[in-house]
């Protein structure tokens, strides 16, 4: 399974590059490389289980590539394929919790999640008259190469391939600084991304009641380096 997954990433990266590569001469394009920070929270997608469970934040990274195509002097159809690591640790409420009982615990830790993605964001990106800032808006697939669970209360792996789905589909808004130095050109963004689905699957399969009902809440950094050539726009 992880072999059949991890075939189809580098199939679809190399598909990426390629339109990357052969796009890059053209006029009005750019492509770059970026790196950044995912904070990651999880959200109940099911409100009956709200009270029963906290999520924490999970701050990891991201690395990928950048391709634009200025379809007008300030509008850019963009996409910004990228290896995303994402996950996070979850609370549930303690049944055995005793108000009286200083050392008894509300919440107690259930969970700990990590999720390695393939993103593939595509915006429409729109800059400011003075060519400083970018604001985009749009929709990020991301595609799961790798997983690990481990349930925090007995010490076991969880087999997240029994819960999570192979893809996730959030919706996208940023807010970017464009500026340069010397002759090289970067931005730098500020990324909202909310989940549209939930990514666990049907819970009956779920006897042992491991994982709530998820979707995927993202603050996200980019800092983009844009590769100098000789088609570059400032």
């Amino acid at each position: 399974m992880k072999t059949t997954k991890t075939r189809a990433a580098i199939c679809i990266v190399t598909l990426v590059l390629t339109v990357i590569g052969s796009a890059a001469g053209q006029n009005r394009s750019n492509w770059g490389i970026s790196v950044g920070s995912v904070s990651n929270k999880f959200t109940g997608d099911d409100p009956s289980s709200l009270s029963e469970y906290r999520f924490s934040i999970y701050t990891s990274y991201q690395v990928g590539a950048l391709y634009e195509y200025a379809i007008s002097s300030d509008v850019y159809p963009t996409s910004t394929p990228s290896y995303k690591q994402t996950g996070g640790t979850l609370w549930r409420e303690n049944d055995a919790f005793d108000p009286n009982d200083e050392d008894s615990e509300k919440l107690i830790k259930t969970a700990k999640l990590k999720l390695h993605y393939l993103s593939i964001p595509v915006y429409f990106k729109v800059i400011s008259d003075n060519t400083k800032w970018q604001y985009s808006v749009g929709l990020v697939y991301e595609y799961l190469i790798h997983h690990h669970g481990k349930n925090i209360q007995t010490q076991q792996d969880i087999q997240l391939s029994n819960y999570i789905h192979s893809y996730n589909l959030s919706a996208s808004v940023s807010l970017g600084y464009r500026f340069h130095i010397k002759q090289q050109h970067f931005t730098i963004d500020l990324i909202y991304a909310q989940g549209l689905v939930n990514i666990t699957q049907d819970l009956s399969q779920n006897n042992n009641n491991e994982l709530p009902r998820l979707k995927t809440t993202s603050a996200e950094t980019r800092f983009t380096w844009l590769l100098p050539h000789k088609n570059l726009q400032p």
